[in-house]
């Protein structure tokens, strides 16, 4: 068996051999799942997905199998988790990083036109009930689609809880989606540094605690903790 160009970039990166008949039987048995998961994802949405961790059904601790990617239309950043269930059928979450391309820029501006305060949000979990792609848009995501996001707004004297909290919700039900935002206030110094690459080491390593916590049902109702 010779390995195609995107296993051998694998391998590579794992500081493997690159030729197959050089790997253990262990590795030889991953390598070649892997390519099955990734061409799996690349027939049922028509694009290629670069590989990024692999995890073996692991029984004693009732860990399913799963393949992270991400697709050439994303970053490593905005990677599609790959679920493989006890009976065999798959389960991934593509759909939802289109998602994510909606929602994230939407609330940022959506909060400095009704508050004008400075935001940065980042989602750490969602769902979609949309499964065709090309048919995700500000529309359609009313009533189909969960989020839960994490976002930072720069500290100020003036900061009130209910306000923030009300726009959050508003926000919500602006798009006809449901989920809860944790805000967390910070100085205009950590707000700085903040990105996607850093968010949870910066609120981990200060101990950055939360502000508040908008829950929104899918019926439109709002809770502020």
């Amino acid at each position: 068996m010779t390995l195609n160009e995107r296993q051998i970039s694998i391998c590579e990166d794992m500081g493997l051999a690159t030729n197959y008949d050089a790997l253990t039987d262990q590795q030889k048995k991953c390598i070649v799942r892997i390519e099955e998961l990734l061409q799996y994802l690349d027939n049922k949405y028509d694009t290629t997905f670069n590989y990024l961790g692999y995890k073996e059904a692991f029984a004693p601790v009732y860990q399913k199998e799963t393949l992270e990617a991400y697709s050439d239309e994303f970053s490593e950043y905005e990677y599609t988790t790959l679920t493989v269930e006890k009976n065999g059928s798959f389960i991934d979450d593509y759909p939802f990083q289109f998602v994510k391309r909606i929602v994230r820029p939407d609330f940022m501006e959506y909060m400095q036109e009704n508050l004008d305060m400075k935001f940065k949000v980042y989602v750490i979990y969602g769902r979609t009930d949309i499964k065709d792609v090309s048919k995700i848009n500000k529309e359609t995501l009313s009533g189909t689609t969960e989020v839960t996001c994490t976002a930072f707004v720069e500290q100020s004297e003036d900061m009130s809880v209910s306000e923030i909290g009300d726009a959050i919700a508003e926000w919500y039900r602006s798009l006809g989606i449901y989920g809860n935002t944790t805000v967390i206030a910070i100085n205009s110094e950590t707000f700085d540094e903040i990105t996607y690459d850093n968010y949870e080491s910066i609120r981990e390593k200060k101990n950055l605690d939360r502000y508040l916590l908008c829950k929104v049902s899918k019926s439109g109702n709002a809770k502020i903790d």
